[in-house]
């Protein structure tokens, strides 16, 4: 019907057809990376494979640190050097990321906290609160068997 109209008044419909089709075009490439970016950030609040203070690093470790701000757009990382890199959430979406903050099962940390498993010897020293002083008593003590006991 409107093409009809169109017609009438003497445009011709066939030219804004091909008009409207290259400037959806134009517009469709100069928003691909910041619709991509949106997605992606969309994706990255969906799965949150990191939070903020997390302590990330991204690819090959060019960029490691903790995670400063999360938006839709872009995540934020302050590097060792002090320097805050802004990395686009589409490039987060296809890189390795991995969070230190959150070891898996895997790694043998359970809540934030280390398992670790020794024997003493005669060679370890012990060092107590008050430093190397009650460690040199209790290095004495600890050299050789202990002299046996003979009970009545």
């Amino acid at each position: 019907m409107a093409l009809l109209a169109l017609r009438t008044i003497g445009v011709e419909p066939g030219s804004i057809l091909a008009t409207s089709a290259v400037l959806t075009a134009v517009v469709g490439l100069a928003m691909q990376d910041t619709l991509g970016n949106f997605v992606s950030g969309l994706a990255l609040q969906l799965e949150r494979p990191f939070d903020v203070d997390d302590w990330i690093e991204v690819g090959d470790g060019a960029q490691a640190g903790p995670v400063t701000e999360v938006t839709w757009r872009a995540t934020s990382v302050m590097t060792l050097d002090h320097v805050e890199v802004i990395l686009p959430n589409a490039t987060l979406a296809k890189a390795a990321i991995r969070n230190y903050s959150r070891p898996s099962t895997v790694s043998g940390l359970r809540d934030g906290r280390a398992a670790f498993s020794f024997a003493l010897s005669s060679s370890c020293v012990l060092v107590g609160p008050r430093g190397a002083r009650s460690g040199v008593s209790a290095r004495r003590t600890a050299r050789g068997p202990p002299p046996p006991r003979v009970f009545p």
